[in-house]
């Protein structure tokens, strides 16, 4: 894949569906507690600075570049799914049950950008999702 792909892929995202970024700070914020209260992945307040570059690094990445391909080639249910479980693949270091849980909490983001087509309010979801996961 050459840079102009991605370069391609990853720009013009808009701004529509702002109007839900209330909702999505509170449905996150709610997600966050929940899967906080099942699993400990506290690595404590040094990672507050790093939550902000690892979320919309990982939006860019998972959303913004892999559904999109996996949309265009496969379909939106399965690019969803595959985008999903490819996260929770890399998120198997924590074990299975958070890596299951992180899974439902990715299939809830892919449907979002799928819904939206905005990688804004992704970011903004994973962002507070981790902020509750790792601090």
């Amino acid at each position: 894949m050459n840079s102009n792909l991605y370069y391609q892929l990853s720009r013009n995202y808009n701004k529509n569906n702002l109007n839900l970024l209330p909702w999505i700070i509170i449905g996150s914020v709610i997600i966050g507690y929940i899967v906080r209260s099942l699993f400990d992945f506290s690595l404590g307040w040094k990672m507050l600075f790093f939550i902000p570059i690892i979320a919309y690094s990982e939006e860019i990445l998972f959303r913004g570049l892999l559904q999109k391909i996996s949309k265009k080639n496969y379909g939106k249910y399965m690019s969803i799914i595959g985008v999903a479980l490819l996260y929770a693949v890399f998120s198997l270091n924590f074990g299975l049950y958070p890596a299951l849980a992180i899974f439902i909490v990715n299939l809830l983001i892919s449907f979002l950008y799928d819904y939206t087509e905005n990688i804004y309010l992704t970011i903004t979801m994973n962002c507070i999702i981790h902020f509750f996961f790792f601090v």
